[in-house]
């Protein structure tokens, strides 16, 4: 179980445990839990998108985020992160990493949410 004091410290915890190389949180929202994530090359946005697809982001999300205190909140009942990365942001956020990759970073939004079953 990951425990942080501040919000640096969740930050720098979540950019190792949950996130590729290469790759940064640079904002979470509320309601459902989204993450804006910044990567600094072509290959980190690939190899985000890669984890995303074969089920790796959101096994890294869920043991992340669904702590004791939120199994005790949930009741006993189990709980699952689902985790969403829309494949036209990813491809257009690609291509503009590609286009400025001498240029700066690109960031995008990966969305979470609980399912209670």
């Amino acid at each position: 179980m990951i425990i942080c004091s501040s919000l640096e410290e969740y930050i720098d915890v979540f950019n190792k445990v949950v996130l590729v190389a290469s790759s940064k949180l640079v904002e979470i929202s509320e309601g459902s839990l989204c993450f804006t994530v910044q990567a600094d090359t072509p290959s980190a946005l690939k190899e985000l998108w890669d984890i995303y697809k074969n089920g790796t982001l959101q096994n890294r999300l869920q043991e992340f985020l669904v702590t004791e205190e939120i199994k005790q909140l949930a009741s006993g009942e189990d709980i699952e992160v689902t985790a969403y990365m829309d494949e036209q942001e990813y491809k257009q956020a690609y291509i503009d990493l590609m286009l400025l990759q001498n240029q700066g970073t690109v960031t995008m939004s990966v969305c979470t949410g609980y399912i209670k079953s």
